[in-house]
């Protein structure tokens, strides 16, 4: 007997038994609040991001990172569901208990500024599919946010503003409790001013109906006004947008934010073919159902999922993608080190832009341009 353990010994030693090396559990957390951006269209961002990650995994090469692995890979999925104004600062503490390596989701502005404030606190990276919020640049060391900067927006706007409307006056609908509203509108004066208020702004603050005030109607009326711009949600602006097709002349054209074109609204369907031509979408995103380029990313999407991806699952898939880079290139499993590989991911490429990079102040760089409306939706000015 005592020979045989000897010899199981020694064949032991010449042949060491390894055991399963346990490979790290690379966990990141995920949440939302529904208090700005409805649940049905967060489900859309979240998908969107789930489908990103896996995707980009997909094409990675081995490597001896902690997080090269896929399998390796946890998503602490937490939401919202009350209408309280704060609800993303509780999910988002809730989300840091279970000690995730970085925080992502939360699209709107108003969550992602709640939890840009927690991921600072906690010394960790945020990626966010969407948030345009321009005090986002605070916390510049800690995000990547999809969208570029609202101030990026105002200006890019403003300079094609400026080039149709010079002289002439632009028609700013804002509402006074909406603190986006208010923001964009604020962007927007400041951009004017630094491209030498070739235009002149106009602000006009909707009463507590949704309405435009009846003096500042009459004052449309008038004429003189030679475009707007509709700050808020297409949800918000219904009344609105009756009043400014009725009362503002047939050449003034009215602009609104790139949310609106993906937004499948029954009061669109109203709308006479020659007032379409008048209402134009300004931004990043790109409606899924009218432009060529997401051929490949639609084809993809629709394999694991059944359903069609919406504006919020492409910009869910994109910082997806991002996620995933960060992960991979990642040194060790820590926050710290997810950190440094959030500032070490510059570009990455895409399915649906080619390739998406991350500016200083932690905003995309994506291209921002036109979309008219149509009876088929909106689609992108060439």
């Amino acid at each position: 007997m005592l020979r045989y353990s000897l010899l199981l010994l020694c064949l032991l030693v010449s042949f060491p038994v390894h055991a399963k090396t346990v490979s790290p559990n690379c966990k990141i957390a995920y949440g939302y609040a529904p208090n700005v951006i409805p649940a049905e269209k967060q489900k859309q961002f979240y998908s969107g991001f789930q489908f990103g990650l896996k995707k980009a995994y997909q094409a990675f090469k081995p490597s001896e990172t902690p997080c090269s692995s896929y399998s390796n890979v946890q998503i602490t999925f937490k939401h919202g569901t009350t209408k309280n104004p704060l609800e993303a600062l509780n999910v988002a503490k809730e989300l840091t208990k279970e000690s995730p390596l970085f925080i992502a989701g939360f699209p709107s502005s108003h969550e992602a500024l709640l939890v840009a404030k927690v991921a600072k606190d906690n010394g960790m990276a945020f990626i966010i599919p969407g948030a345009v919020a321009s005090d986002l640049a605070n916390f510049s060391q800690n995000i990547f946010t999809t969208s570029p900067k609202r101030y990026t927006y105002g200006k890019s706007l403003l300079q094609e503003l400026s080039k149709k409307y010079v002289g002439k006056e632009i028609l700013i609908v804002v509402k006074n409790d909406i603190i986006f509203s208010i923001d964009i509108l604020k962007n927007l004066q400041k951009a004017n001013n630094e491209l030498g208020n070739k235009v002149t702004l106009v602000p006009t603050y909707l009463d507590e109906n949704n309405m435009i005030p009846a003096n500042d109607l009459k004052k449309i009326k008038q004429g003189g006004i030679g475009g707007v711009y509709i700050t808020l949600y297409p949800y918000i602006s219904k009344l609105v947008l009756t009043q400014l097709l009725k009362e503002l002349p047939d050449q003034s054209h009215i602009y609104v934010a790139s949310a609106w074109s993906s937004t499948n609204l029954s009061y669109f369907k109203g709308i006479s073919t020659k007032d379409k031509k008048r209402l134009k979408a300004f931004g990043a995103g790109i409606p899924p159902d009218n432009d060529k380029q997401l051929t490949a990313f639609i084809k993809e999407f629709e394999k694991s999922h059944d359903f069609q991806p919406g504006i919020e699952a492409v910009e869910g898939y994109e910082a997806g993608v991002y996620a995933a880079h960060v992960l991979y290139k990642a040194h060790k499993p820590t926050k710290e080190s997810m950190l440094t590989s959030l500032h070490e991911t510059k570009c990455v490429d895409v399915l649906t832009v080619g390739k998406i990079c991350r500016d200083d102040e932690g905003y995309s760089t994506k291209k921002l341009r036109f979309f008219q409306l149509t009876d088929k939706g909106f689609i992108p000015e060439s």
